[in-house]
């Protein structure tokens, strides 16, 4: 029965760590013109998005509520040369300039963490902060992060943040790189017990 345990809390922590979306996205390894989402990892998802006013179910518009949503009809990302529309002469960079991206992550979880760097180059028109959003699966916000579009090649960071199944890049700038780690969300206790068997099977291991 303590095999049985200890191979099933085994199986649970390979399951989600292996289930996880980690990546570190250069935009600037690729040619300009080039879709984003041939960078982007296993399962996650760049494209660009739209805040849509949501409706009840006779479809008419609900005051002051609104979603972040897919907007298909835009295409797909892509990377491009900032200095062409005056953002200096950086790297290749992710063009969110005159509309906000959406990363999508395979499943709603745990955004352990996110970070990115802004491109190099002034600040060519637009509002001279934006909102980074984390928003849960229907697109409603769970946490942000005000970013200061007046710095030239701003790093940024943020997590962890539960809830989250996507990101909302804002629009103004290019985003030279990006990088996450997000986790599934999973029942906490036998999570625990999952890293717990880690570090018990790796001590039996070492005293053999």
């Amino acid at each position: 029965m303590k095999t049985q345990r200890l191979a099933a809390s085994a199986a649970l922590f390979l399951a989600v760590a292996a289930s996880a979306a980690t990546g570190t996205i250069d935009f600037g390894t690729l040619s300009a013109g080039t879709d984003a989402n041939t960078l982007a990892p296993a399962g996650t998802l760049l494209s660009y998005a739209s805040l849509v006013q949501d409706t009840d179910i006779n479809g008419d518009p609900i005051p002051g509520a609104f979603s972040w949503k897919v907007d298909g009809s835009a295409g797909s990302p892509l990377v491009q040369d900032p200095s062409v529309r005056g953002h200096g002469s950086g790297p290749i960079a992710l063009d969110a300039v005159d509309q906000p991206i959406l990363l999508i992550f395979p499943t709603t979880g745990d955004l352990v963490s996110f970070s990115g760097i802004l491109d190099h180059g002034p600040l060519s028109g637009g509002l001279p902060s934006q909102d980074l959003v984390f928003a849960d699966f229907n697109g409603k916000p769970v946490g942000s992060l005000s970013l200061d579009y007046t710095q030239s090649g701003l790093s940024f960071s943020s997590g962890p943040i539960s809830g989250v199944r996507e990101v909302i890049l804002p629009s103004g700038r290019y985003i030279e790189k990006i990088s996450f780690v997000a986790a599934p969300e999973v029942n906490g206790q036998a999570l625990i017990g999952a890293l717990a068997l880690a570090g018990a099977v790796m001590v039996r291991r070492w005293k053999r």
